[in-house]
Parts: C-alpha cells; structure tokens; sequence
C-alpha cells in the first residue's frame, strides 16, 4: 500500500500496528457535557415491551422453516439476503467444493501441535530474512497465539430455487 505524504509517494508496511496516539481533548466544558449526557442516558428505562413486526402466520412460518431438517438457511454473501438451500443439494455442492487439491482430509488434528509448528514455520522465515521484524510480531502475535481456533469453511453455492411445491408448505397467509 502506498500513501502520498506532501506529494511524495510512502510505502506503508502492511502489517504496520497502531500508534496508540489518542489527541488530547481540546474543550473541557464539551467534554463534560458529553460525559455528563452519557450518564445520564444510562440511568433512562429501557421498554422491553417489544412489538413483534410479523404477522402471526410470518412467525409460523419462519418457526417452521428454522425446524426444517430438509433445508439450508444460509445468509447470502451480499447484503443482508438469506438464500434456502435444499439440504441435500448443499451437502452436495460441499463434498464437490471440498474434493479438489486445495482440501485434504486429516486422520487426525492436534491444535496446540498446529500452534507450534506455525510458530517455528514463521520464526525460520523470520531467521531467514525473508520477512521483517514487523511481519513477525505480527503473524505471531507477540507469540500469544493461544486464541487460534479453527477456521471455518464458508460456500457459496451455486443459486438454486426451490420448487414452487416445497415453498407452498410455508404459507405465510393468516
């Protein structure tokens, strides 16, 4: 990445941290104001007295797509859609994605061995030159990597409509 500093060009690193520097406050009175309002705010009721927006027959029918073993509901990967898969034909499309050379099954998986071997990996990079200081502490995070978890695998399925029967079953209608 690039920033142009008075109209010179800077390479900033890509694994630069943060500063840390916070501006000193510059109006006490505003300040106050704010911090006074806040307090104030939180001494306020809040109404848990919350008006559902679905119709009865909406709620029905979304309770008996959430207990539908048959199908998928998945969030779609733009916007705030969700998109209905057939169960089947998402397992389907998973084993496909998934039975290619970028993915191979393990007969056995150790996380804190994994842990260690990253680390080891990236201080022999580190040792090597072939990465600076910076992206050291970064990729090990001070070497703290003991809130590593596993990742989880995200598929984008092909878009597949159900048929007009199946969607029939969740009536939405009073």
């Amino acid at each position: 990445m690039s920033v142009y500093v008075q109209s010179r060009k800077t390479d900033l690193h890509p694994f630069r941290s943060n500063t840390g520097y916070k501006p000193a406050s510059t109006c006490h009175t505003l300040e106050n104001y704010i911090d006074l309002t806040k307090l104030e705010l939180s001494f306020l009721p809040i109404e848990r007295n919350v008006k559902n927006n679905l119709t009865k027959g909406e709620r029905i029918a979304l309770r008996n797509l959430k207990n539908d073993e048959t199908i998928v509901i998945k969030k779609a990967d733009k916007n705030s859609n969700c998109v209905i898969l057939d169960r089947l034909d998402y397992i389907t499309e998973v084993t496909r994605q998934l039975n290619t050379q970028h993915y191979c099954q393990l007969d056995s998986f150790n996380m804190a061995e994994l842990k260690i071997q990253v680390i080891e990996y990236i201080k022999s990079l580190y040792d090597q030159g072939i990465i600076d200081k910076i992206s050291f502490k970064f990729l090990t995070n001070g070497q703290k990597l003991r809130d590593a978890r596993l990742g989880r695998i995200y598929i984008l399925p092909k878009f597949t409509v159900l048929k007009q029967r199946r969607l029939n079953k969740y009536n939405m209608m009073d």
